[in-house]
């Protein structure tokens, strides 16, 4: 995923998602194994999938929810920010170091422009981060 410049990236092929961890692609995967689809509707359903992620790892972060958030990453994902570079399950953990140290960032974020590209995909956004003053 992109944030106006700050990028996520996703490796999904080495290691299974931990409880409770999100795997749209396996639903997606056994219905497209049903029927065969349009490749049209399999993109706008990925598109889909993946912008429903981003806006669930963003509220997540923002309402403190950080099991929801945590699931938002596979264990090898890398995140690069101008304050962090690591693994997506670091990125939490400075998430909620943030916020016990009182940064209670809120995101506003413009439409989310996912490009497909096989098995992977770039996701970018521009956001605006809200942070209150003492």
């Amino acid at each position: 995923m992109v944030f106006d410049g700050e990028v996520l990236e996703e490796n999904r092929s080495k290691s299974k998602p931990k409880a409770g961890q999100l795997e749209p692609h396996k639903l997606l995967d056994q219905k497209r194994s049903d029927m065969e689809l349009p490749q049209e509707v399999r993109e706008t359903v990925d598109v889909t999938a993946i912008t429903q992620l981003i806006l669930r790892e963003r509220e997540s972060r923002d309402l403190g929810r950080w099991e929801r958030m945590r699931g938002c990453f596979w264990p090898e994902s890398l995140v690069r920010l101008s304050w962090f570079r690591g693994s997506g399950p670091d990125f939490v953990e400075g998430s909620i170091d943030m916020a016990q140290r009182g940064v209670l960032a809120k995101h506003r974020l413009a439409p989310i422009l996912v490009t497909l590209r096989g098995a992977r995909a770039i996701a970018s956004l521009a956001a605006i981060i809200d942070l209150p003053v003492s």
